[in-house]
């Protein structure tokens, strides 16, 4: 056995040790927001998607794919502010998700909460992702208090729904960053 392993070199180990497939998907307005700045610093050996009910703003987006989730519910118009109809789009598009998730060994899905899409939406596509076996990590942003209690409700249900589809939630609260940066 150990002659084997000394007949390797470097080269030959090569072809077993391939990096890792990383996805970052953004979705809804805030998701769209945050994967734009991640995508303008020009991360190798990641593919970026946006996705959003809301066509105009999808088309600010920078990202590597962008893809208008429930046109024909919508027609581009964007959620509403509706989980349920961000959900409804997100289902809607099940077969252009999963390719998009397909082949990740790590998929990141960004998403504000308390809105339409980000809230309903990134949670399916979470689902998705975990389905392929790959690791999913939710990034998760919290609102603002003065948005209001029920766009905070909103938010708290669609962390615990991200929560549920990820493997792991990373929770960024507006207040308390907001907190930071005063500090």
């Amino acid at each position: 056995m150990m002659d084997r392993l000394e007949s390797f070199d470097s080269s030959d180990l090569m072809e077993f040790i391939a990096p890792p497939k990383i996805k970052i998907i953004g979705v809804g307005g805030a998701g769209n927001n945050t994967l734009s700045r991640l995508y303008s610093r020009k991360i190798k050996g990641v593919e970026t998607f946006a996705l959003n009910t809301d066509a105009m703003h999808l088309n600010n987006s920078q990202a590597d794919f962008k893809t208008v989730l429930g046109a024909k519910i919508t027609q581009g118009r964007g959620a509403g502010g509706d989980p349920y109809l961000g959900r409804r789009c997100a289902e809607e598009d099940e077969e252009i998700l999963r390719t998009m998730v397909d082949g990740a060994d790590m998929v990141f899905v960004i998403a504000g909460m308390g809105g339409g899409t980000g809230t309903g939406a990134a949670p399916v596509v979470a689902q998705y992702a975990r389905e392929t076996e790959a690791l999913v990590v939710g990034v998760s942003v919290l609102p603002f208090n003065t948005e209001g209690i029920n766009r905070r409700k909103c938010a708290v249900r669609g962390l615990l729904e991200l929560k549920n589809n990820s493997h792991c939630v990373i929770e960024l609260d507006n207040e308390k960053l907001n907190d930071v940066t005063k500090g």
